[in-house]
């Protein structure tokens, strides 16, 4: 049996669920629960609430999935297929055959044949985090927008990848410089083949383009003939993005994250300024993808 470290906020997150899974993970005391462990392991799995990249509401989904499970990176807790049960998997195949992507085209646009009976018990958390950092001149969007490039037919490329822009820093005598910065993207995902890609891509980027804030930021250099300047915008954004699909049954049937890191570092704050965009995000995802995500709930994760 696995013990799952938790904090007093599950018996919160129980009443967020359908009632059979609210009794599946209702807590014994208010720092453990037991999890299914088919394998027989009985290691301790130490599941961190307070430093994750994901919502509270993903990890217990997580935790409540037959097919998921969490694991321990340099993000805190993330979420995962357990092995032998991802897209692509015979016990995948046999489990969801033609119920995750057959609504959907290559690019994840919608075909209505079949959507709803697809969809029905389908729900979908998006998580955003609360440190926000500079983008640049750079719009996040056209940023995040790299997935196209890193994400294949079932997974996304792990290893890091740099997107260059430009910041307005203080520098010596009193300018104001434009300078050269390669923001850091680094991304992770699993999915159900090519439509599927292409829906989790296309909502990422829906969430990436909420919440920006522009700000002109004015450059200047003096010189012997005097100071030359100017203004330029800048954008201001989240560093981490995550759209995870689960059925009302108890699994997981894909996921997608994106996470930016400005080597000019960054600060907390996203999520008090954030009600606007999670409210639009909630509401607008399936008008674009037909339904694929079914019910979705936006979320930022204020420990971050």
């Amino acid at each position: 049996m696995k013990i799952t470290t938790v904090s007093t906020v599950l018996a919160l997150l129980a009443t967020w669920m359908p009632s059979s899974t609210a009794e599946a993970i209702k807590p014994k005391s208010d720092a453990t629960i037991d999890t299914p462990n088919p394998g027989g392991d009985q290691s301790v799995l130490l599941v961190d609430f307070v430093t994750s990249y994901h919502s509270n509401r993903t990890l217990m989904a997580c935790i409540a999935a037959a097919n998921c499970e969490t694991y321990e990176s340099h993000r805190g807790t993330m979420i995962r297929f357990k092995s032998g049960e991802e897209p692509g998997s015979a016990r995948f195949q046999t489990r969801f055959a033609n119920t995750t992507t057959k609504s959907l085209s290559v690019d994840g646009a919608p075909d209505m044949e079949g959507v709803a009976s697809m969809n029905a018990g389908v729900h979908t958390n998006v998580d955003m985090g609360d440190r926000k950092i500079r983008y640049g001149w750079k719009d996040p969007t056209d940023v995040v927008r790299e997935l196209w490039n890193r994400c294949g037919q079932s997974a996304c490329d792990a290893h890091e990848f740099n997107v260059d822009t430009q910041l307005v820093v203080n520098a010596c005598c009193g300018n104001r410089l434009q300078e050269g910065y390669a923001l850091t993207l680094s991304a992770g995902g699993e999915y159900d083949g090519w439509p599927a890609r292409g829906a989790f891509v296309q909502a990422v980027l829906a969430a990436a383009g909420q919440g920006q804030v522009w700000t002109k930021q004015k450059w200047h250099v003096k010189t012997r003939d005097g100071v030359n300047g100017g203004e330029v915008w800048e954008a201001e954004q989240t560093d981490y993005i995550s759209v995870s699909r689960f059925s009302d049954d108890g699994a997981l049937h894909g996921f997608m994250w994106v996470s930016v890191e400005n080597p000019a570092g960054g600060r907390s704050g996203w999520c008090p300024a954030s009600g606007a965009a999670l409210a639009a995000l909630a509401g607008m995802f399936n008008p674009i993808l037909g339904g694929f995500f079914g019910f979705v709930r936006a979320s930022c994760s204020p420990s971050k």
